[in-house]
């Protein structure tokens, strides 16, 4: 790659344009991003990669719905010249053996900051956590029940923890909108207030 000040030639646009589409993720994505492509009709997903945490492809693979067989997330966002500004979330499954886009949400944030799933009500199902950045970091909760993905948690933070905090098994989450401190606010996300949320269709709960 020619960096500034090195004289390099046949430099264009076109050349950069090449540059800067998503590069193959390898490791089994491939087939992931040729639907994402079919589903968009041939326009380049701009993948969002996170910033933060142990994950950080903008593709994940986890059985969500807890039916013995895996789903995708991908997370991206769309060029200049469309109307929408912010991340996607794509949700795909295997139909006779080809990956589709079943699924597509609009994020509340241009970049992503953490991407991971966690067993929050302990049924076997995983739920989908996207920590979003912008102005604010913004995080997300998503549940799938094999025939919506909903997102039934949205909360501004600066970080989360997830794990046994009631004392009741399992895993919950704490919130933490705030630096450390005597008084820093923090919000404890349990299981029953997930199932309640997702029974109610309450999305963005509180």
């Amino acid at each position: 790659l020619c960096v500034v000040l090195s004289g390099c030639t046949g430099f264009t646009y076109q050349n950069i344009n090449e540059l800067l589409r998503a590069p193959a993720l390898g490791g089994g994505m491939d087939e992931i991003q040729k639907a994402l492509t079919e589903y968009l009709d041939g326009t380049e997903a701009q993948y969002k990669y996170p910033k933060e945490g142990e994950w950080r492809s903008p593709i994940l693979q986890a059985d969500l719905n807890g039916d013995g067989t895996t789903e995708a997330i991908v997370l991206y966002g769309l060029p200049d010249t469309t109307k929408s500004r912010y991340a996607h979330v794509a949700l795909l499954e295997q139909v006779e053996g080809e990956w589709q886009v079943v699924q597509n949400l609009e994020g509340v944030a241009s970049e992503v900051a953490s991407l991971e799933t966690a067993d929050l009500l302990g049924d076997g199902t995983r739920q989908l956590v996207v920590g979003y950045s912008s102005a604010v970091k913004t995080l997300a909760l998503y549940t799938y029940d094999g025939e919506v993905l909903g997102q039934v948690f949205q909360r501004v933070y600066s970080r989360y923890e997830v794990g046994d905090f009631t004392g009741r098994g399992g895993n919950d989450m704490v919130v933490v909108a705030g630096e450390p401190g005597p008084n820093m606010p923090e919000y404890i996300l349990s299981r029953i207030h997930i199932r309640r949320c997702r029974r109610s269709r309450m999305f963005k709960c509180r």
